[in-house]
């Protein structure tokens, strides 16, 4: 069922998916944006379908702004695993991060990169197995801006159900006692 599981999300998401022989990589967002000084981390999954063991041995990325606005930190020794055995996958990791300079010295705009995986049937093997698209575009604001906190009281969400309970409540006991 598991495989199946898998499967099923390879194909719903096809248009993120970057395949080579039976490795694959599905990107969690391959579109970010982020403003100057955000560090975006970009998360996936590789994927084995093969029957044969493929060994995962290096990383070669490459993404399109200028030294000066960016600085790419490879996780590939950190989280990527020695090798995959056939039918099996990564788990969701942390593949790559990107650092938007503050400041930055490129247009604001949309970049471009390609993040390959290198390997194949043993610890020594170079062969480009699957390359991943994906790009980061920059603007003034983040996609998902961090939190601030502390501004002001925000009720939990379980706060908001409560209380329009009690509001049908009492608008039900109002509207059978003027009934009466």
């Amino acid at each position: 069922m598991k495989i199946l599981n898998h499967i099923l999300l390879l194909l719903s998401l096809s248009a993120l998916v970057a395949q080579a022989g039976t490795i694959s990589i599905v990107l969690d967002n391959p579109n970010p944006s982020g403003k100057p000084g955000d560090t975006l981390s970009f998360y996936g999954t590789i994927y084995n379908s093969g029957t044969d063991t493929v060994y995962l041995n290096a990383s070669s990325p490459s993404f399109g702004l200028s030294a000066a606005s960016e600085t790419f930190s490879d996780n590939f020794f950190t989280n990527v695993p020695l090798s995959l055995a056939g039918s099996s996958n990564s788990g969701d990791i942390d593949l790559f991060d990107i650092l938007l300079s503050n400041p930055f010295a490129d247009p604001l705009g949309t970049y471009n990169g390609t993040y390959n995986l290198l390997g194949g049937v043993d610890a020594n093997a170079q062969d480009i197995l699957v390359s991943a698209d994906f790009s980061v575009t920059l603007s003034t604001s983040s996609q998902n801006p961090p939190s601030t906190g502390g501004g002001g009281i925000v009720p939990e969400p379980g706060t908001f159900g409560i209380g329009a309970l009690a509001i049908l409540g009492l608008a039900a006991l109002a509207s059978s006692r003027a009934a009466k």
